[in-house]
Order: C-alpha cells, then structure tokens, then sequence
C-alpha cells in the first residue's frame, strides 16, 4: 500500500509504509516510522508494535480484575483496590504506568480497561495457558512411558 509522506526537505515522498515489528523487543527504526501512518488515519493498526505489552505479575492482576469490571478509583483512596486483595501502594504506580501505556483509563473516579489493556491482558493470559498446556503435555508423555515427572 502506497502512501503520501512529507520528507524532512519538505519535498513528497512515495514510499511504501515501513512494515511494523513483529518480533517483541524490537526497537523500529525512526526513519522508518516517519512514512508509517498515523493511528487517527488507521485505527486498525496493531499497537503492540510500538507499545511493551510485558507485564508484572501485580499489572497482571489488575487488568484481570478490570477485565471482570469497571473498579471505583482515587489517588487517595485505597479501600476499592484491598477489597480486591491488590496492594493499595502497589496499585498506585501500576495505574500510573498502565495509564501513561495507553491500557486503563480513569475517568469519573473509576478506572477501567482500555482496548490496548484488554489485548494485553488477554495476551497474558494466552501465554499463560500456552505454558501449562506445555507442561500437560510433558506430563502426558511421561505418564504414558511410564516415567515419573520430574
């Protein structure tokens, strides 16, 4: 897909749009991003390219508790998050990254999971699954050759 891009001499530019990342961990390169489009232009561009979905085990727990519902949420007030067994000081800095991430959202003294933060959580759980699944795996073998796990 070709596309209209302003080079830095002001001079335009068709080019092609530089193709996203697919490997996480990979830095794109900024010349190559200049001629990618915009997410106003196409929202259905993947964000994961440009977004670390890696999570902690508390960011995790979080978006899994959004994932289930909206959580009532203030900066002062911890009582919503301990009721949901989450670490009232540990939910603080978790918000911030998640929300400077693009992935929850607070609005209205509520905080609730964005489009981003629903991918990532189900992301997440996808790897998770993925690895027990593995581990079933193993054990099935083991089990059938008659060998003890382990």
């Amino acid at each position: 897909m070709a596309q209209e891009a302003v080079s830095d001499e002001g001079a335009e530019d068709r080019s092609l749009t530089a193709p996203a990342p697919s490997v996480r961990g990979v830095k794109p390169d900024p010349r190559a991003l200049r001629n990618f489009p915009s997410h106003r232009e196409h929202p259905t561009i993947c964000y994961n390219c440009f977004v670390n979905l890696s999570l902690s085990a508390s960011e995790c727990r979080l978006l899994r508790h959004l994932a289930l519902a909206d959580m009532p949420y203030s900066d002062q007030d911890a009582t919503p998050a301990a009721v949901r067994g989450l670490d009232g000081e540990q939910i603080q800095d978790d918000v911030r990254s998640l929300k400077w991430r693009g992935m929850v959202a607070a609005e209205g003294g509520s905080l609730s999971l964005t489009p981003l933060g629903a991918a990532a959580h189900y992301a997440a759980q996808v790897e998770l699954l993925s690895a027990r699944l593995v581990d079933m795996s193993v054990l099935a073998d083991r089990t059938r050759r008659g060998s003890s796990w382990g």
